[in-house]
């Protein structure tokens, strides 16, 4: 009772709840009582938690919730406590009276709208807390059945994780409760697993995921798609998991996939910045930024109508707008922690009253094109209006270009179909050669098409006419002898991060997130490149273009110093011995890029100046290869050495087992397909070039009736200190506390389908170290974590990705603390099998 009383089958007892700490019952276990669980107990103690009255029984692993105490008149007889008897009196007419203003405003709706509760930043922390309560007892007697965390559930506290299981546990089973992290959430002990499995894992079956930790749910009747974003942050400064492009282009494709019927919002912690009190604007944040710069830069193509972002993060109520017109509806904190309290609307909150809570009915309606809130607690109702997308009637179509140079044998031109306004409703477009159809062929696939040239120069036509009103546009392709200038762009793929010019290695952290770096592209065909750079005046920002050789080996390099962000054409020589090239461009997210990139319409490219058209030589993708009786196809590529030399003709032929498979073949690629014996097939390519010259080489293929384990562990030839990031391949070796992991060298495994190796595991979810695959060019083929039972040897079976040459994966220190225990008292080793 609320004199502290225990109240035993209605009678008050002369025990007070906090007088059972030690106590010891007829069965021998122990009572404890606390805002923690013990550290150690038996089967069968109990534990009361004197902040939320709730009761639990260890079962030997973990701690049961067996009930609540704190009602108005005991427990029930089965430990449960009826949402009347939980919640303090002082509520019960003020529910009622929102409750009659929910039904009234759904009623008005009817079926047009869809309803949800939105809490935002409790901030949990065994304080009192009777959120779940008021909200089981509205719905309880509502139409309303969601409920979506803003984020910040959590303090950051030692027990949080029980504490996050127990406020999910409260609220009732048939309510659709879509969690959302915010900063906080992940401070405390709850990581990215405890999360999917106390917050997530009870709604596979009712939202689509990517990932774990965001996703999106859908109202199919009302044709409302909610997205629901992971915002946990992982630096001082704000910068999230965000500056990876993966969940905002996810949540692009998730917008762009919905037609002009459906109506979409989404939700993400932190939009906006925290501020005290007195500041009566707020700025959004960095994080949040990225957010409303993705939707912007498709919002003019979706076809759904895009009802706005809502946010918590900033402790107090604010509405913002996109520069596209869509509301950014900011709601204020949940919890009455004065030192949290950034709002001067509703500043005076106290304990013991209904101002304690405070969180959002909302209701969204695509008729009105409005959300209407009704605010239980503190505060007051909203009504906030957002734009209908209305999908506009086709007013022309262009391409992306409208003249293109390539040469006999050479290049793929690609052209793009550009449609005004991009998201009209009819976006189907046939394409044709107008003429000129004797010297290429196209592959249209929707609003792109590839022309591919054959073997004789002249000119080409290509056009594009859109279903709806006809609309023409065409492209005019020259087809050369030889190449001068050829367009490599499209080889360079990108990283956030920077190169350094002085040694060519790779710096990733939230300084250089705002830049891109490429891959490696192979320039050993070519005199000189030209390509569009960045100049910087700053004197610390040492970094710009690089070259290497064969090794991948640093020669030389060049900073990006010239004028402040100001895009240049640069004309280099590419170096004696250089093969691979690298270079930096500037990211989306940098704070100039709209005024010195976007808005002048400049984009990176890169040509390089041809050395020579004479074809010195010729090589084969794979020299030797194994396949399985009536197995996969074998797919060998011929590889000119220049790149881009000119041949006149290519031959395939079987010169050794001819009755073991077939070959087909199309240029420069040839698929083998075996037969139903073992033996060896051996297949040459002959490429004829200027002046009679020929070239040839070989691949042996041995046809096995089951593929071959081979250990490999001797290729692992060098182990260097530091930490390898499964996600893009790059290399920490400069912080001390990496050295207790080694990364290996790049092993050769193009002719493996599968490996079987020893990994070491970790729990820790800050470790983002395992192994990965590169791409004969260099790109980087993630791979995957070494997340798993802590320190403990586990031996993986994975498939080698298409593509993949190289494999480079960590191993355990023998300076690591649980080396000894963990690998060297288990005689384990590393080993490497490929099959």
């Amino acid at each position: 009772n609320d004199d502290g009383y225990l109240v035993i089958n209605g009678q008050v007892s002369q025990v007070k709840a906090e007088e059972l700490d030690g106590t010891k019952g007829e069965d021998g276990n122990i009572w404890t009582v606390g805002t923690e669980y013990p550290t150690t107990s038996n089967n069968g103690d109990m534990f009361l938690n004197n902040s939320t009255w709730n009761v639990y029984q260890y079962n030997g692993e973990e701690w049961v919730l067996k009930g609540n105490i704190k009602g108005q008149d005991g427990t029930s007889g089965d430990g449960s406590v009826a949402v009347e008897e939980i919640l303090p009196s002082y509520w019960m007419s003020y529910l009622d009276t929102k409750i009659a203003e929910i039904n009234a405003k759904s009623e008005s709706y009817g079926y047009n709208a869809d309803a949800f509760i939105c809490i935002t930043d409790q901030h949990l922390d065994g304080s009192k807390d009777y959120a779940a309560a008021v909200i089981n007892y509205i719905t309880e007697r509502t139409s309303i059945k969601k409920v979506i965390f803003g984020g910040d559930t959590l303090q950051g506290g030692d027990n949080d994780k029980e504490l996050l299981r127990d406020y999910i546990n409260s609220f009732n089973d048939d309510l659709t409760v879509l969690g959302m992290r915010g900063n906080h959430d992940n401070w405390g002990n709850v990581d990215d697993k405890a999360y999917y499995d106390i917050v997530l894992r009870p709604l596979a079956e009712k939202i689509e995921r990517l990932d774990d930790l965001y996703y999106c749910y859908d109202n199919d009747d009302q044709k409302i798609r909610y997205i629901i974003t992971d915002s946990t942050y992982t630096a001082s400064d704000g910068s999230s998991n965000l500056t990876s492009t993966e969940q905002l282009d996810w949540m692009k494709e998730k917008i762009l996939e919905l037609d002009s019927e459906w109506t979409t919002v989404v939700f993400h912690h932190g939009i906006y910045t925290s501020a005290d009190i007195s500041s009566s604007t707020i700025n959004i944040h960095n994080d949040g930024q990225l957010i409303i710069d993705a939707i912007d830069s498709i919002y003019d193509e979706a076809q759904c109508t895009i009802a706005g972002v809502y946010s918590g993060h900033a402790h107090r109520d604010y509405l913002g707008y996109s520069t596209k017109g869509y509301p950014i509806i900011v709601q204020t904190i949940d919890t009455t922690d004065p030192s949290l309290q950034f709002d001067p609307n509703t500043q005076n909150r106290v304990d013991g009253t209904t101002t304690e809570q405070t969180f959002d009915v909302v209701f969204l309606n695509p008729t009105t094109h409005k959300f209407e809130t009704i605010r239980v607690g503190a505060g007051s109702n909203k009504e906030i209006e957002y734009p209908e997308k209305i999908v506009q009637n086709l007013q022309s179509v262009t391409l992306d270009k409208t003249t293109a140079t390539t040469w006999i044998n050479g290049d793929t031109v690609t052209l793009n179909a550009i449609l005004n306004p991009v998201n009209v409703s009819n976006r189907n477009v046939t394409w044709r050669i107008k003429s000129g159809e004797t010297l290429g062929t196209i592959t249209p696939n929707g609003l792109s098409c590839i022309f591919t040239p054959g073997a004789n120069t002249g000119t080409v036509v290509i056009e594009v006419e859109t279903e709806d009103k006809g609309f023409i546009a065409e492209c005019t392709i020259t087809i050369e002898e030889q190449a001068t200038y050829i367009d490599i762009t499209e080889q360079f793929s990108w990283t956030a991060g920077a190169i350094r010019y002085q040694t060519g290695a790779e710096e990733i952290n939230t300084a250089t997130t705002n830049w891109d770096f490429s891959g490696f592209v192979d320039v050993s065909s070519f005199e000189s490149l030209r390509f569009m750079h960045i100049q910087t005046t700053a004197t610390t920002t040492v970094y710009g273009y690089v070259f290497y050789d064969e090794n991948k080996t640093y020669l030389s390099g060049a900073s990006n110093y010239g004028s402040d962000y100001i895009p240049d054409e640069k004309t280099i020589i590419v170096p004696e011995n250089a093969k691979y090239f690298r270079c930096m461009w500037m990211n989306s997210t940098h704070t100039q890029y709209q005024t010195a990139i976007q808005n002048t319409g400049i984009q990176f490219y890169c040509y390089g100046y041809l050395k020579s058209t004479e074809i010195k030589g010729v090589t084969l993708s794979k020299t030797s290869v194994s396949a399985l009786i009536s197995g996969e196809d074998i797919t060998l590529k011929a590889v000119i050495n220049p790149y881009y030399g000119l041949y006149e003709s290519v031959t395939w032929r079987i010169t050794s087992g001819e009755t073991l498979g077939s070959i087909t073949h199309d240029g420069l690629s040839c698929t083998f397909t075996p037969g139903s014996e073992t033996g060896t097939v051996i297949i040459e390519v002959e490429v004829k070039a200027e002046e009679d010259k020929t070239f040839k080489a070989e691949c042996t293929i041995q046809i096995l009736e089951e593929l071959q384990e081979i250990d490999i562990t001797d290729r692992f030839t060098t182990w260097t200190q530091g930490c390898l990031n499964a996600t893009d391949g790059s290399i920490d070796d400069n912080n001390a506390g990496y050295k207790v992991w080694v990364y290996s060298n790049q092993v050769d495994i193009s002719s493996f389908s599968s490996l079987r190796f020893m990994q070491a595991q970790t729990t820790s979810t800050t470790t983002l170290y395992g192994y990965v695959f590169y791409a004969e060019d260099g790109t980087v083929i993630p791979g995957e974590t070494n997340l798993g039972s802590d320190f403990i040897p586990d031996e993986k079976i994975v498939e080698i990705p298409e593509n993949a040459k190289y494999f480079r994966c960590m191993w355990m220190h023998s300076t690591h603390t649980q080396y000894q225990t963990a690998i060297a008292e288990q005689n384990i080793e590393f080993y490497c099998y490929g099959k």
